[in-house]
């Protein structure tokens, strides 16, 4: 079995959104992979089958994310937020997966902490170096620490847990975590590569729910809060 599992983060008051993240998973993910899946709470338990909930007690995001991340036993995880749903206009293959997760393997020993896996609309700042690999037609690019200002990015990537452990610090909101956090990351020395596909939707934008997914939150049973609509 692969030491990688699949990890979002959440908290207790989107719980409303997890049956449809989840129906989004169930639909178009690769459940040929042996990549156990974890939903990061605070406090509550969801019953979602192949998800396992773990619990970080609450506090703020970053103690919460730390607490519950390190009970995952796993060394690697491929991390994102909750409100990036898999979509079925690309899916990415076993195969796919499996050489990606090879690549970031075969870079550890040279600094490597995270391979991104984030849509090609991406438009945070950002700068890169050589191409390292090519997996599906897609460059595998080696990112500029310090001409790219979110290179802790939350956006989907597989890390070293420990990396992501370690520059996390107590205080910080998930909006704080990624430029302060790029900052450590960088000072440590490691890497980040980067890997252009669309195979995930970023659903809640500026704190909306996009229009089209409000109705599946719906038919779910579930209803999104009024200042997400």
């Amino acid at each position: 079995m692969s030491d990688i599992a699949v990890v979002t983060l959440s908290c207790d008051k989107n719980a409303w959104l997890w049956r449809a993240w989840h129906q989004s998973y169930r639909n178009n993910w690769p459940w040929s992979l042996d990549w156990p899946m974890y939903l990061v709470t605070e406090h509550a338990t969801p019953e979602l089958e192949n998800v396992t909930a773990v619990q970080g007690g609450g506090g703020t995001w970053s103690q919460n994310t730390f607490k519950a991340v390190q009970q995952i036993p796993h060394k690697h995880l491929l991390i994102m937020l909750d409100d990036f749903w898999p979509h079925p206009h690309e899916v990415l293959t076993r195969e796919v997966w499996l050489e990606l997760y090879g690549l970031f393997q075969q870079y550890i020993p040279d600094r490597l902490a995270v391979l991104g896996v984030a849509p090609r609309c991406d438009s945070m700042p950002k700068a890169y170096g050589e191409t390292v690999a090519t997996i599906a037609g897609v460059p595998v690019e080696d990112m500029v620490p310090e001409e790219t200002p979110w290179f802790a990015a939350l956006q989907a990537a597989i890390w070293v847990k420990e990396d992501f452990l370690q520059i996390i610090v107590p205080t910080e909101s998930c909006w704080d975590f990624e430029p302060t956090g790029g900052r450590r990351l960088a000072a440590l020395g490691r890497r980040r590569f980067s890997w252009k596909c669309d195979w995930y939707e970023h659903t809640v934008m500026s704190g909306h729910l996009h229009v089209r997914h409000v109705e599946t939150v719906r038919a779910l049973g579930d209803e999104p809060p009024k200042v997400c609509q």
